[in-house]
This record gives structure tokens, sequence and C-alpha cells, in this order.
């Protein structure tokens, strides 16, 4: 098992395999494990327990994000937004019909069934 500690834009930038795990993933979010403000999601083949809700987020490599949310009525909505890569190493997440749901992150842990990251900014 690989594990990747992502926290500056040299490993980010110079380490291709980062990118190759995050694009091309759905990855679910896994709330029950979250702590303080790092978020932990899981690939959507991972078994997860139910849940009333879980937020999906999918990477796309010409840098779509579509994000997956649990609507008002508990079935899911679905936002279009766009992804890059900072100059810091953050990854920044924006949705121009939602920019109140833009947000940035860094990544903590990347496993090849775990992917962990903290919020650096939201709107």
């Amino acid at each position: 098992m690989m594990s990747i500690a992502c926290k500056s834009k040299h490993l980010v930038q110079s380490n291709p395999q980062i990118l190759d795990k995050i694009v091309f993933q759905t990855w679910v979010h896994e709330g029950e494990k979250d702590s303080m403000n790092v978020r932990q999601y899981r690939p959507e083949t991972y078994t997860l327990p139910r849940a009333r809700g879980r937020q999906i987020i999918s990477f796309e490599s010409n840098g779509t994000v579509m994000l997956q949310d649990i609507a008002p009525t508990d079935g899911l909505v679905t936002f279009e937004g766009k992804w890059k890569v900072l100059a810091n190493g953050s990854f920044e997440i924006t949705f121009p019909q939602k920019p109140e749901r833009n947000f940035t992150f860094e990544i903590v842990t990347l496993e090849k069934e775990l992917l962990r990251i903290k919020n650096t900014y939201n709107n």
C-alpha cells in the first residue's frame, strides 16, 4: 500500500501519481470518520456502511469537478465546477453557478482507498 502525504507545491507538481490518483476518480465522503477540519473520502467502489446521505466528488482530467451533495429532500443535487492546483500546492474548487460552495484544500493522506483533505478556505 502506498501512502502520499501532500502539503506542498513541490510534492503535487513533481509527483504525477498524486494527480493520477485523484483524477478519473469518484470519491465518497465518509463523514463519520472526519476529524477536526479533515474530511475523509473513499473511492466509489469502496463498501461503506449505510448512511442517510453522502457527498460525492469526481475529478476529471480536463479540470472539471462534479460535486453531488445532499439535497434538502434527501436526494442528491449536482454542481459542476472547475478544479486546479494552486502555486502553494493546494487544490482550488470553484463553482461558477454557486460561488458560495467554492473551497480550497490540501491533501493530508492519499492512498489507494483513502483520501483525507484539509479545507484551507471556504467562501
